[in-house]
């Protein structure tokens, strides 16, 4: 996957106006907020009784839309039309092993 469509670190470095500390601000909250999401999540892959699913996976691409993490957004844009249960593990799985990626790359811990 090349670069930009991973991470598009130009636009990221222009929100913060290329402050290092405050990207790093913008990817900690990121990991932060994904790990909740995932949290969240985990228990509505098989059941989602409310609904809950599209809206945290929408938080989940509204998070990563603000660091311009390219991958996750596409990856939440299909997971949030997803209804059934074998769906949603494929996506979740996806979701995490997406974040784990980020993780790696960008070296910060979601906590």
């Amino acid at each position: 996957m090349p670069w930009q469509k991973f991470l598009n670190m130009d636009g990221l470095r222009r929100l913060t106006d290329g402050d290092r500390e405050i990207e790093k601000q913008f990817v900690t909250m990121f990991m932060e907020t994904a790990q909740d999401c995932i949290d969240q999540l985990a228990p509505l892959v098989e059941h989602d009784a409310h609904n809950q699913w599209p809206g945290i996976v929408h938080a989940l691409k509204g998070a990563a839309a603000n660091i311009y993490a390219e991958s996750m957004i596409a990856l939440c844009q299909d997971a949030e039309k997803l209804e059934n249960a074998a769906s949603r593990r494929e996506a979740f799985a996806q979701i995490k092993a997406e974040l784990a990626r980020y993780e790696a790359v960008l070296k910060v811990s979601p906590r």
